[in-house]
């Protein structure tokens, strides 16, 4: 993958990883390379490396695993002080129990813990503040590193949005931790306040060229919408029987979206195609980065699920097409521009991370494949 020299904030980020042991956090808005340069850096350093996200889909997208996989933290709320997370109990209290009990990690887990340099967290918007502090005291006790340190001393970097997917915080979950943190985000857990990260914005935007489209996206983001936003989002919208051709409707609720794009096949006066994807080992249901079944006919409007790594860079994640021909081996789309693409089927891979003792490294080894082409139905999403 060839550097983009203009991209100041890219390099400035990719020169941190490499020349510091400084913790980042790597933001920037939709379609400014954040995943981009995730691979990159997985694709170039020599620091031991692992890639955790909070959702099983986010990390396989991501290459990774998931941050309660990783480390085994089963899912509830962790307030500071919490009797699991500390290393020794108080004289006389009748609980004895500590971190040692309720995290207790095979010989080649602590090994990937104490060599680990470089811990990636994707999608970090998502993951809540107490959540961020299980991690760093897991670091710090594990990690071989200092414990005074945020982290065990560990070089973390942290890449997401924070004005897209927001943390989890049920009420009653954060009945608890309110009286602790600031926000359920996590710039407000404690490790993260200690540890003078650095902040580097991603600017360039590489996914949408249309001058008045990228500032009416950037005032819905920041939420300055002026009227004429309004205006303009309004021209836009249709009742469901409406819709008309290369626009898309949006829903809350996957159970609208399937109807509609069923209905949009359905009336299609053309041949059905299917095409069955495949699963190997351990890949659940709901981390399937699209249908296990897709069924297709020349005409129907597509979404790409998947960055294309070759080359060309033909699509991206995000990116509409039209299907304009189909086979029993081959789809071929073409883009809003005209451009005829032919797919392939892609890969994803689920990963888990071990200590190879002969390589003195932590290896990615691939425990679930899920196979099939890298588009879904996108009248409505």
């Amino acid at each position: 993958m060839k550097l983009d020299k203009e991209n100041k904030a890219f390099n400035l980020a990719v020169d941190f990883i490499e020349n510091s042991r400084r913790n980042l956090f790597l933001t920037g808005k939709a379609g400014t390379g954040k995943t981009t340069f995730l691979k990159y850096i997985k694709d170039n350093t020599e620091k031991k490396l692992a890639i955790i996200a909070p959702t099983g889909i986010a990390a396989i997208n991501a290459g990774g695993v998931t941050i309660h996989s990783f480390f085994q933290i089963s899912p509830s709320v962790y307030p500071p002080m919490d009797k699991r997370l500390r290393t020794k109990a108080p004289k006389g209290e009748k609980d004895r129990s500590t971190i040692f009990d309720h995290f207790k990690y095979f010989e080649n887990k602590k090994k990937v813990l104490r060599e680990l340099d470089l811990l990636i967290i994707d999608e970090i918007s998502m993951v809540r503040c107490d959540l961020l502090d299980v991690i760093d005291k897991l670091l710090r006790v594990y990690g071989g590193g200092n414990r005074a340190y945020p982290f065990g001393g560990k070089q973390l970097v942290f890449i997401g949005d924070p004005f897209q997917l927001p943390p989890v915080a049920k009420n009653e979950d954060w009945a608890v931790l309110g009286p602790f943190y600031d926000s359920p985000f996590f710039f407000s857990s404690q490790a993260y306040q200690q540890s003078n990260v650095v902040n580097i914005e991603l600017q360039k935007i590489y996914r949408q060229s249309d001058p008045d489209f990228i500032q009416l996206l950037n005032n819905v983001r920041s939420n300055q919408v002026t009227l004429a936003d309004l205006q303009k989002i309004n021209s836009r919208t249709y009742w469901e029987d409406e819709i008309y051709e290369k626009e898309i409707m949006l829903s809350t609720h996957n159970r609208s979206v399937n109807d509609i794009n069923r209905k949009k096949l359905e009336s299609l006066p053309r041949t059905r195609y299917r095409y069955i994807g495949r699963v190997t080992g351990r890949f659940k249901v709901a981390e399937y980065p699209t249908q296990l079944e897709l069924v297709l006919k020349v005409g129907a409007q597509v979404i790409f699920v998947k960055n294309d790594v070759g080359e060309d860079r033909e699509y991206y994640n995000g990116k509409i097409a039209t299907v304009v021909s189909l086979s029993e081996e081959e789809i071929i789309v073409e883009d809003e521009k005209g451009n005829a693409i032919t797919l392939q089927k892609e890969t994803w891979e689920k990963v888990e991370y071990e200590w190879d003792d002969n390589e003195k490294e932590i290896i990615e080894n691939t425990i679930g494949t899920f196979t099939q082409f890298p588009i879904k139905l996108a009248w409505a999403i």
